[in-house]
């Protein structure tokens, strides 16, 4: 079940601005960078309408901050920090 009412899943849809802060299309959920970061059965569950397109918008954000909580998070060995940065190891 949804926590989103219905006004909130329009104010989405009509939004021109991504739950990541960039601009997106109208009508749309997300902007194309995030909507292609989703995995394609979760892109598919966007197409649902509304009342129960929240539950699927719920489940793409859950799964977009994951994979953005696991790319802050992961490791870098040190020696490649001195190489990016354009010392010699």
């Amino acid at each position: 079940m949804t926590t989103l009412t219905e006004r909130e899943q329009y104010a989405i849809l009509q939004s021109e601005r991504c739950h990541c802060g960039r601009s997106k299309k109208r009508k749309h959920a997300f902007c194309g960078r995030c909507f292609h970061r989703l995995a394609p059965e979760t892109q598919s569950a966007l197409y649902i309408r509304i009342p129960h397109f929240g539950e699927s918008y719920e489940r793409a954000v859950v799964e977009l901050e994951q994979k953005e909580h696991r790319k802050r998070n992961r490791y870098i060995d040190p020696r490649q920090r001195v190489r990016a940065a354009g010392g010699a190891v």
